[in-house]
């Protein structure tokens, strides 16, 4: 004779010629819930334990269900939905940064060596005619007004002899300060604007030197109608300081994105994962044979199919179980 224990699903075969004519329910060993025999028994109401699994032969014992184990499927599903997305923005942010290297240094070297060269012009214009009447005190004047606009290292002025007429600093301070004494004690370097020689048949000439320490983008522009040479000196500094200035939005704006996908994946994927462990509980529940307890269905789509579909098939398990422990109540008692 096969008994079901309808609270926890167990199966037992057992050999109804040992049970006393006397005994109307048996007692689970497993949730101890009260099985109850054939009818056509005695209607006494003394109650029985059931051979537990030890007493039990292997080939008559319970169908055991093992659950599966489901501790760590949420933070799977999370990983498996923030690992392309980190992938996919540090490879753009890559991109970005990539090209931002590659374009931006030179575009910000070519606005310094516009601008150096735009002084140098207009310094070259201003000196020309002072320089035809030796009127060295106006070329100091104008040496000096160009030294003072913003980012000037130095403005200098060579004749056709290659004599240093005049050479002024913008900004002592921003110079070492070893160099800074040298030069107000013996003058302008000359050795300076022989780092930047004016090739033959050229009218101008652009390079990056170094001056006290500093990076300096000079521009060396021959003066027209004399044969002198102005050079202008801007310091680089202030370009590699604009470049990390114009860094500082790219960066806000790719840890905005980063955080704000993240946080979007991380409410979707507990979106998703919430409902999926409920649905795992209860498919758990309905292994182990717990049929009386419904799923819960929430809200519209895939989910939502899923959990119909779950509790169809429960309600289709426990009908057949209940079907089965019919047929075997009545086969019972027809052999009785």
């Amino acid at each position: 004779m096969i008994l079901f224990c309808k609270e926890c699903g167990q199966r037992y075969r057992i050999d109804d010629r040992k049970i006393p004519d006397s005994t109307t329910q048996l007692k689970c060993p497993q949730c101890s819930a009260a099985i109850l025999l054939p009818s056509n028994r005695a209607d006494e109401s003394e109650e029985s334990p059931l051979p537990s699994a030890e007493e039990t032969p292997a080939e008559t014992r319970p169908d055991q269900a093992t659950a599966p184990r489901s501790g760590s499927f949420t933070q799977k599903i999370t990983f498996r939905l923030l690992m392309p997305f980190v992938l996919i923005l540090l490879s753009v942010a890559g991109c970005i940064l990539y090209s931002y290297w590659q374009s931006i240094p030179s575009l910000m070297e070519e606005q310094i060596n516009q601008r150096a060269f735009a002084i140098s012009r207009s310094f070259s214009v201003s000196v020309t005619q002072p320089l035809l009447l030796r009127n060295y005190l106006a070329v100091n004047q104008s040496a000096a007004l160009h030294a003072e606009l913003p980012g000037v290292a130095y403005v200098a002025v060579k004749n056709r002899e290659n004599a240093i007429v005049t050479g002024l600093f913008g900004s002592m301070d921003r110079f070492d300060p070893d160099f800074s004494k040298n030069a107000i004690a013996r003058g302008f370097p000359a050795e300076i604007l022989l780092m930047n020689p004016i090739d033959q048949n050229e009218v101008f000439s652009a390079r990056n030197i170094q001056v006290g320490n500093r990076k300096i983008h000079d521009v060396a522009v021959t003066i027209r109608g004399n044969g002198g040479v102005v050079h202008v000196g801007l310091f680089m500094e202030d370009a590699e300081a604009a470049i990390k200035n114009s860094l500082k939005p790219l960066a806000f704006i790719l840890s905005f994105v980063f955080l704000a996908g993240a946080i979007s994946l991380i409410w979707v994927s507990s979106s998703l994962t919430v409902p999926l462990k409920k649905l795992t509980r209860s498919a758990n529940a309905i292994a182990l044979g717990e049929l009386n307890t419904p799923v819960s269905i929430q809200g519209t789509g895939e989910i939502a199919e899923l959990a119909k579909a779950i509790e169809a098939m429960r309600i289709a398990i426990r009908s057949a179980f209940n079907r089965l422990t019919n047929r075997s109540s009545s086969t019972g008692a027809s052999r009785h």
